[in-house]
């Protein structure tokens, strides 16, 4: 039968507890290193097939015999040996983060450079622009967007809100709930992380590591939001006024992509078009990372003036 053929997917990765359900690849085809040329022979689904190379089988063995759905090795000792694949550099080098004071300055270039476009685009239609950047404002919204930050570096299988009913939720867990439902209403993957599968034979102890560590961020996302959650009474809104605002993701700092980005904003674009009584607060956090990559957020924030009745 069909299950028996090499190209089947492995059963054994087809259970609750090993499916994965999403995968950035809809196959995959040919792997290759720097001695060697495989070729899949399995399932053509990167989440129903072994990645063992070991097993592998070189091309002339598969002409005597009908092997085991695995990996074809295509290139023959002789091969090898005289064309061998020759890497650019055999050492890669990771350039550092950005150090603390890089970061600062390019924070100030921004939120001056989206003053000052916030402003022309107002003045345009006849708009005044005033910003309020008091220090305990910003501070505030600092804490706001190292939430984001922390949520965008989780696992979402591994969020705690799931286990719940979501009639049981305190307050914090229901504005973290309301954090995440423009993405994600539930787990990601429909049996959730495979690092949560069991390890009764002591082969996972990585997963257990993984397992801690994604905990351990959910736990201090919420410790977070309750936090956040308990400075609301004393959030330093002008008087006659109501806060709203919203925050823009981007993994770049250059100033010129990030404007082109915010200009494609709904919300932004409705921004321009805000109340003249409405004064303004633009906040910026970088969040350095390996290679020179940057997570960047930037919030736009509008105090309103509160509506009659």
């Amino acid at each position: 039968t069909q299950r028996f053929l090499p190209t089947a997917p492995k059963t054994q990765l087809l259970g609750e507890q090993t499916l994965v359900d999403w995968l950035p690849y809809d196959s995959i085809d040919v792997v290759f290193n720097k001695t060697q040329l495989w070729a899949n022979r399995q399932n053509q689904h990167p989440a129903c097939i072994s990645y063992n190379f070991e097993d592998s089988y070189a091309m002339n063995e598969a002409q005597d015999s009908t092997p085991t759905g695995t990996w074809m090795a295509l290139l023959f000792d002789e091969e090898r040996s005289h064309n061998s694949i020759r890497y650019v550099t055999d050492n890669v080098l990771m350039e550092p983060s950005l150090k603390f004071s890089q970061l600062r300055q390019l924070e100030s270039q921004l939120v001056t450079e989206s003053q000052e476009n916030l402003r022309l685009l107002r003045g345009r239609i006849g708009k005044d622009t005033i910003f309020d950047h008091r220090p305990q404002l910003l501070e505030q919204l600092d804490q706001f967007l190292h939430i984001h930050e922390e949520i965008a570096t989780l696992d979402v299988d591994f969020c705690p809100l799931w286990d719940n009913d979501s009639g049981k939720w305190n307050d914090a867990e229901s504005y973290l709930a309301k954090l995440l439902a423009p993405h994600f209403q539930e787990r990601f993957n429909k049996f959730g992380t495979a690092f949560k599968q069991p390890d009764t034979k002591g082969k996972y102890r990585y997963y257990t590591t993984v397992q801690a560590a994604e905990q351990k961020g959910w736990h201090q996302v919420l410790t977070k939001i309750r936090s956040f959650r308990e400075g609301k009474s004393v959030f330093p809104t002008m008087k006659g006024k109501v806060f709203g605002g919203f925050p823009l993701h981007f993994s770049s700092a250059d100033k010129d992509l990030i404007r082109d980005y915010v200009m494609k904003s709904a919300e932004y674009q409705e921004l321009i078009h805000q109340h003249d009584d409405s004064i303004f607060t633009i906040h910026c956090h970088i969040f350095p990372l390996p290679g020179g990559i940057s997570s960047t957020w930037l919030f736009f924030g509008t105090q309103s003036p509160l509506k009659d009745g």
